[in-house]
């Protein structure tokens, strides 16, 4: 479903399912080719963990190039694991990362949306018809929040976006092999999704499928479930290509993934 991209010494995931269109930018960067130290080796992109600052600023401005990006075109979020979604023009770039929101869209060419993620499942959205742009950051609270589905319905309002036309990937996080969940996430999560989205170990644990809850949220606000990609792609398995939060135990930087329209 994903493939594998190099560029210098930085690596990241793209879907296949988004390459037909060359305007488009997506890129679920690797945890490899920053200047921070360890436990935030090496490109950790996140502000809000116990990472210089100045050692942040030059990891983004690594990525942002490798994909063929000018830094001063991003606008990024600090995530709250809530429910909120903004729809970013060409006038909110360069600046301090948005508060207390989860989910980006655009219609516009030149911006770069960033998001910061470490076992949480980061979902992008592609409307190639309107080309409008999206990128939502849901843990087990912004699942059950639905975070995907309000960026839609933003997409749908502000756009004129239609679910049917729309592409959706849901990207490299911590897995139904991994993500063992206490009887909150039980409860919230067994009232909204199939009976598959959290799974009963034999020793009486539990584990959730965030890919399938997230996709399932995908299709009942009318995303085709062919239109659909999911990277299979485990956070905590692989930590050593990833920040994982649960294989750190919570200390961890945060790997970015992006998505922008690119001018012309």
């Amino acid at each position: 479903m994903m493939n594998i991209k190099a560029a210098g010494n930085l690596s990241y995931y793209s879907f296949g399912l988004l390459e037909p269109w060359p305007e488009l930018t997506y890129a679920a960067f690797t945890r490899h080719g920053g200047v921070s130290a360890h436990p935030y080796d090496t490109l950790n992109m996140s502000y809000t963990v116990q990472d210089d600052p100045e050692r942040v600023k030059v990891n983004r401005e690594r990525a942002i190039r490798a994909v063929g990006w000018d830094p001063e075109c991003v606008v990024s979020a600090r995530q709250v694991h809530g429910r909120q979604v903004v729809a970013v023009s060409r006038a909110m770039v360069g600046g301090p990362d948005l508060p207390e929101t989860d989910a980006l869209v655009t219609n516009e060419p030149g911006v770069l949306l960033l998001l910061k993620f470490a076992d949480c499942v980061p979902i992008v959205l592609w409307d190639p018809k309107r080309r409008v742009v999206g990128l939502v950051h849901a843990g087990w609270r912004g699942t059950v929040l639905e975070t995907p589905a309000a960026a839609l319905e933003l997409m749908r309002q502000r756009y004129g976006c239609h679910p049917s036309s729309v592409l959706a990937g849901i990207g490299p996080s911590i897995g139904p092999c991994c993500y063992e969940v206490g009887t909150e996430v039980v409860a919230a999560a067994s009232t909204l999704f199939a009976g598959t989205t959290v799974i009963q170990q034999v020793d009486g644990s539990h584990r959730m499928d965030l890919w399938g809850a997230n996709a399932e949220t995908l299709m009942r606000a009318g995303v085709a479930e062919e239109n659909i990609a999911v990277a299979g792609v485990c956070t905590r398995c692989h930590h050593d290509q990833f920040f994982s939060h649960r294989a750190a135990k919570g200390i961890a930087g945060r790997f970015g993934v992006v998505a922008g329209i690119r001018d012309g």
